[in-house]
């Protein structure tokens, strides 16, 4: 009886079912395996958006479920050994392979159907730039779905450089965005053909506009915003005394709106504790142009060191008690002396009230401590 379903009925239950159930569907006869199978071919009909998943990597990379609280492993190998991951869009990670000497090849890895998208051109890192070992990239940033025209950035580890990808050219250009050696890169992202870079520059800050669009030879121009990065604007900050405190700042995006975020957060030293978070939206439609203090309210943020985004919970299309509006869900590593995995810090902060959930991790005795980062599943 199921196989003589109209189609059209088929395809107004797919559109209602979250990703597994939707490729289960396969498996109920072979008239729903053809439907279902052109569907994703020809991109039409989508199941509902997924919940975005936590990829901790190491030597055995698994998924955390925020609607499980529990770890998943892939039925296959993601990567090698010498393949890592820096960042994601939409539903692909961005992958760095460093199995040649002084290079780093790219591409783009959709965990869920694995299928991999090559970038034709692999960078060469000088040697001079190469702070970490032999891993030159900290972080990834690329625009939309690389299926279509796509734009790619790399952050390299010594903090003061970073490469673009012109699809026009198939080539790499490595650009230091200041002669002097104290600036700092914090951050980059990509917004549309936009790439905004936010460096420290003493005595002030800025964030630095690159349109990827540009076809000209050589870098692209930058257009120069002296925005301040922000510090806490809260007075209630509680920290103990004779501890030391850190304060890290990463770029978001909200894919939906083309908006900027900046995610401020503060930690303890040793045995590392997060103490507060705040989100800042940078307001382009004052003069000067400023980051301005928001609440998420009915939206909500998903923060690493290699992937933050900001979405809104109408288009998460989960249960509103399972995902709180005005929170920040992170995924964090730090650096632990007595064991590695103690540094791993996977939670809810909700910024209301300023109270934290930590979701608990599992450690594996087999692997060194996971590298996590956020990306939401896709079949495109």
């Amino acid at each position: 009886m199921w196989k003589y379903l109209p189609n059209e009925i088929l395809e107004e239950i797919m559109k209602r079912l979250p990703l597994r159930e939707y490729l289960a569907m396969r498996a109920i006869c072979f008239p729903w395996w053809i439907s279902v199978s052109n569907a994703i071919a020809k991109d039409y009909c989508r199941p509902l958006p997924e919940l975005p998943l936590i990829v901790l990597q190491n030597e055995d990379s698994m998924f955390y479920s925020l609607s499980t609280e529990s770890l998943h492993r892939p039925k296959r190998q993601l990567l090698d050994h010498d393949q890592f991951c820096f960042g994601s869009v939409e539903g692909w990670l961005i992958v760095c392979d460093y199995t040649l000497k002084a290079f780093v090849k790219f591409f783009f890895l959709n965990p869920v159907t694995n299928v991999r998208i090559m970038i034709p051109s692999k960078l060469y890192i000088p040697f001079r730039y190469r702070v970490r070992g032999d891993l030159y990239v900290e972080k990834m940033v690329a625009s939309f779905e690389p299926s279509s025209k796509f734009y790619l950035a790399a952050l390299l580890t010594d903090h003061c450089h970073f490469a673009i990808f012109k699809p026009l050219h198939k080539s790499w250009t490595i650009i230091k965005p200041d002669r002097d050696p104290r600036t700092v890169i914090v951050d980059m992202e990509i917004i549309g053909s936009k790439l905004y870079v936010a460096i420290e520059k003493t005595p002030q800050s800025i964030v630095l506009v690159y349109d990827l669009n540009d076809t000209s030879n050589g870098p692209p121009k930058a257009e120069e915003l002296l925005v301040t990065l922000p510090l806490f604007t809260s007075t209630g900050l509680s920290i103990l005394p004779n501890s030391t405190c850190f304060v890290v700042r990463y770029l978001g995006k909200d894919e939906a709106s083309k908006e900027l975020y900046l995610i401020s957060m503060t930690y303890s030293g040793e045995p590392h504790e997060i103490i507060r978070m705040e989100v800042f939206k940078l307001d382009m439609n004052k003069e000067p142009i400023a980051w301005q203090y928001v609440r998420l309210d009915d939206r909500v943020a998903f923060v690493s060191s290699c992937k933050s985004v900001v979405i809104s919970r109408d288009e998460l299309n989960y249960n509103k008690e399972l995902i709180s509006g005005n929170s920040i869900y992170f995924g964090f590593t730090f650096f632990c002396h007595l064991n590695p995995w103690l540094g791993l810090k996977l939670g809810k902060f909700c910024l209301t009230d300023s109270s934290i959930k930590y979701f608990p991790v599992k450690p594996s005795k087999d692997c060194g401590a996971p590298f996590p980062i956020w990306f939401v599943p896709s079949l495109w």
